[in-house]
């Protein structure tokens, strides 16, 4: 009896900067602690009007300029965040992903690491990206114009849901 060949499917991308930054706008509604975070700084801008507001104080463009900024804070530093990242030489280097059934292997010019399949929580497809989870707010976000350009979305989803992934299709 011959031993079987284990399947791969790989799929080679690298993100740009735009999809790097919505990539990290979209993992902050990914995990509840990242939304409470976004909704402290913008609770905090509306009760700072709220408050101008009910004491019948003139409410000054100033004021009005720093409510804004505290409801955009989160965003902005997701946002800062993804440039600074992308700005790294290291995060820039085309990342291969080569899955099969030990998990999802990545590699690239610098570095290369493992995920076994037991450590990913969940796949999502999710604003252009396919999500691969590995902990609350982080994954692995790859270009669905990538995924479907390697043929190879359908296979991932029915390879992660044989190992127990669960898959959502957003």
């Amino acid at each position: 009896m011959e031993a079987s060949t284990p399947r791969a499917i790989e799929l080679v991308c690298t993100l740009t900067l735009i999809e790097r930054v919505r990539a990290s706008v979209l993992l902050i509604w990914q995990r509840w602690l990242s939304v409470a975070f976004a909704a402290v700084w913008v609770i905090a801008g509306v009760s700072l009007i709220v408050l101008y507001w009910h004491k019948e104080v003139p409410i000054t463009p100033a004021i009005w300029m720093v409510a804004v900024a505290c409801a955009l804070f989160a965003p902005s530093m997701a946002i800062i965040g993804a440039i600074s990242a992308h700005f790294n030489k290291r995060n820039r280097e085309r990342f291969t992903y080569t899955f099969n059934d030990i998990g999802i292997h990545v590699s690239a010019d610098s570095y290369e690491y493992t995920h076994k399949w037991v450590a990913i929580s969940r796949v999502k497809r999710l604003g252009g990206f396919l999500m691969i989870f590995f902990s609350p707010g982080c994954a692995h976000c790859m270009p669905l114009h990538a995924v479907h350009a390697a043929e190879a979305f359908e296979p991932l989803l029915k390879l992660a849901a044989e190992h127990g992934v669960p898959t959502d299709d957003a």
